[in-house]
């Protein structure tokens, strides 16, 4: 059931973010803004590509955190989620990767000063290893840096209005 209930929200949050793109396109239309509306097509082709290689990543409980993660509300929403790796296998480090993400993304809704617009932004790459940036903007509440990002396969950029955060997650 609670698996049903999952499907049922990351639909409604999927509906919900492609209307408001067909109202942008029809709004554009009517206005004859040819060039706006190639700029949401364009974006629409862009998330639909990197949802398709973040699914062909063989990390589903990954792919399932990032793809329905902004249909809980969050404060501290995705902004972005891009895929530099084709067809690799990341089930190896998928349970890190997972751990790490949620550790984050719960500490960045917690110490965020939410008069202030945040957006994290994910990367998945795979270059002489498996890496995750994880990329927060915004104003922080806190300046003390939290033990999950004092780890040694972690390299930290750390300011009162961005954080970043590189992870190595095979070495």
């Amino acid at each position: 059931m609670q698996d049903a209930h999952k499907v049922v929200e990351a639909l409604r949050h999927y509906r919900h973010d492609y209307l408001n793109d067909i109202q942008l396109i029809k709004s554009y239309t009517a206005l004859g803004k040819t060039e706006k509306v190639n700029q949401v097509i364009d974006r629409i082709s862009r998330r639909a590509e990197q949802e398709s290689r973040l699914s062909s990543l063989n990390a589903p409980m990954l792919a399932e955190f990032l793809l329905t993660y902004n249909g809980g509300s969050p404060m501290v929403p995705l902004e972005t989620v891009k895929v530099y790796s084709s067809g690799d296998d990341w089930s190896g480090e998928e349970a890190e990767a997972l751990n790490f993400l949620k550790e984050f993304t719960s500490w960045a809704d917690k110490a965020t000063d939410t008069s202030v617009t945040a957006r994290v932004a994910v990367t998945l790459k795979s270059e002489n290893s498996r890496l995750l940036i994880v990329e927060f903007n915004g104003s922080l509440q806190q300046n003390e840096i939290p033990y999950f990002l004092k780890k040694n396969n972690v390299e930290l950029d750390w300011h009162s209005t961005s954080v970043n955060a590189r992870i190595r997650l095979d070495v």
